[in-house]
């Protein structure tokens, strides 16, 4: 899908402002009049823009790749080519950035003529609707992806802006899996959640919002159950039913942790801290442990079927016992407290042997006593 279908113009580079409204821009907390020195800042630390400063740099800006504008005031905001604008102010003024790029960048910079940057190639178009399409295919689903949250905020913002139909919108960017029915329930929920006072986007324990691991989530059986959520396909602003506001609350301060009040995610990394979550939520036990604090992996043995939890222990034991022996020549100097926690494995081992071969045998299991911790 091509650029809209307008006039290549050549514009003062001062005249060019960066989009606060940029949905890249959301999940780093910045909203609708921001700073341009902040939200150039959040460009530079999070969305490589050193890379496109050495491009430039080396080659020149291209006419070929004109940033599309609006016009606002005496002003001409970019609501594509953010990146390649930001760069290019920093090479007109390093001091943006407190001149941190790098030692052959800025000897480059001394030789090279900013006068070729003192106007850049764009395009202007009458109001955002006027692009959407080709803003939307080519960030969504074409070659310059933007993050899941980036996503789901133009998806939103289309659809609630423009009245454009969601079922549009995928058609639109060549979306043949339902992703952008997806992306914007994963947007209302959160939309939702700030309603309610139940959530804040900047609020979150992190730098930023990692809005994969709510619109992932939310794609689970066991994370649709416990919210009840409404079908991807309805088009709703409130995706989930009133009553389950508590359920909201804990699944966003599970995965989100809270600035405010110190508390970190349940959710360090998506894999495998997401199927855990799923796992928990779905027994009463191990979700009533995860509420009284305890950490997600304690929480998820807990879920776990008790013969899946036996043996995969007895396993791991095993193979560790036997890397410990591959290396006792060399790793065993002659210590007394580790002759003492071998001395306590064997015991272990020799117990555990004897209640399986009882049970083996068809007698009754007894209680298991705690004889086995740090120190005894």
């Amino acid at each position: 899908m091509s650029a809209p279908n307008k006039q290549i113009e050549h514009l003062p580079t001062e005249s060019l402002v960066l989009d606060n409204a940029n949905p890249r821009l959301a999940e780093f907390g910045i909203k609708k009049g921001a700073d341009p020195v902040e939200v150039l800042q959040i460009l530079w630390e999070h969305m490589a823009i050193e890379e496109l400063v050495y491009s430039i740099v080396a080659h020149g800006f291209f006419d070929t790749e004109p940033v599309i504008v609006i016009e606002e005031g005496t002003k001409f905001v970019v609501i594509e080519g953010n990146r390649r604008l930001a760069a290019v102010q920093i090479i007109l003024d390093p001091s943006l950035v407190d001149n941190r790029l790098d030692g052959e960048t800025l000897k480059r910079l001394k030789t090279f003529d900013k006068s070729r940057l003192r106007t850049l190639p764009v395009i202007k178009v009458g109001s955002r609707q006027d692009a959407w399409t080709f803003i939307g295919f080519k960030h969504i689903n074409g070659p310059a992806k933007w993050n899941s949250f980036a996503k789901a905020q133009y998806v939103a913002q289309v659809h609630k802006s423009f009245g454009i139909p969601l079922k549009e919108i995928a058609y639109q960017v060549g979306d043949t899996h339902n992703t952008v029915q997806k992306l914007f329930q994963g947007m209302m929920v959160i939309e939702q959640a700030e309603r309610q006072d139940l959530f804040h986007r900047d609020d979150v324990k992190r730098d930023r919002l990692y809005f994969s691991h709510l619109y992932t989530g939310l794609q689970y059986e066991g994370v649709k159950e416990f919210l009840a959520i409404e079908d991807a396909s309805i088009e709703t602003d409130t995706p989930i039913p009133i009553e389950k506001a508590k359920e909201l609350k804990e699944v966003l301060r599970w995965m989100y942790g809270s600035k405010k009040e110190s508390v970190e995610p349940a959710i360090k990394s998506q894999n495998p801290d997401l199927r855990r979550l799923e796992s928990v939520i779905k027994k009463k036990e191990s979700i009533a442990a995860l509420r009284d604090g305890v950490s997600l992996e304690e929480a998820f043995e807990l879920s776990r079927p008790k013969t899946s939890v036996f043996e995969e222990s007895l396993y791991s034991g095993k193979r560790e016992l036997q890397k410990a022996w591959s290396f006792v020549n060399e790793g065993y100097a002659g210590d007394k407290s580790l002759l003492g926690a071998a001395g306590q494995i064997a015991n272990l081992a020799d117990d555990l042997y004897k209640r399986m071969e009882e049970i083996h045998r068809g007698e009754s299991p007894q209680p298991v006593r705690k004889r086995y911790t740090d120190g005894e």
